[in-house]
């Protein structure tokens, strides 16, 4: 059975947990069922929302769309797909 994603990038995320290069990863899981405010999560202050990604259990998810920034270090969500516990969320910046 074939099954089509439109508009996700799916890749295998280990790659990104080990911040090679000029990139900064966090790593983290919501505290509660359908959170979407994770406060004081990113240790730099962000400017560029386009110089981030994020990760949910390896789904690439687009800025400003499904996410922002909130004063530089704060990520909201706002994709409609309500965020589990056990979820893995891996964040990019640099």
């Amino acid at each position: 059975m074939k099954r089509i994603i439109k508009n996700f990038i799916i890749r295998d995320s280990s790659e990104l947990v080990e911040g090679t290069g000029k990139y900064e990863t966090v790593n983290f899981s919501p505290r509660t069922n359908d959170q979407v405010l994770f406060e004081s999560i990113i240790p730099e202050v962000v400017t560029q929302i386009e110089k981030t990604e994020l990760f949910v259990n390896g789904i690439r998810y687009i800025g400003n769309n499904d996410y922002k920034i909130i004063n530089g270090v704060t990520i909201k969500w706002l994709n409609p797909y309500g965020l589990k516990t056990t979820d893995k969320i891996i964040f990019t910046y640099r």
